[in-house]
């Protein structure tokens, strides 16, 4: 969380705090183009899953969700700030 909040503060991104489980839900900032934040996470070898595949009645676009449940903290801390970066770059 620490790593998302440094690379977007100053949006209007929003963040869950999960109180347990396996994943983080964002909602992008205003502004983020999905298609391209698509792109360069696939360039930097980030995945994420899109938010409308959670969304069986349309809509989700501008949601995405993060898993945190593998790695080390230290490498979910850096993947948290390339992940913000990346969404931060998206913002058109």
């Amino acid at each position: 969380m620490r790593g998302l909040w440094e690379a977007l503060d100053g949006t209007d991104v929003e963040i869950n705090k999960p109180e347990g489980g396996f994943f983080i839900w964002i909602k992008l900032p205003s502004g983020t183009n999905p298609n391209q934040l698509a792109e360069l996470a696939a360039e930097a070898r980030v995945q994420y899953t899109r938010g409308r595949a959670f969304f069986p009645n349309g809509g989700g676009e501008q949601f995405i969700r993060l898993s945190f449940s593998y790695d080390t903290a230290e490498n979910l801390y850096e993947g948290a700030k390339v992940m913000g970066r990346l969404i931060r770059e998206s913002i058109m």
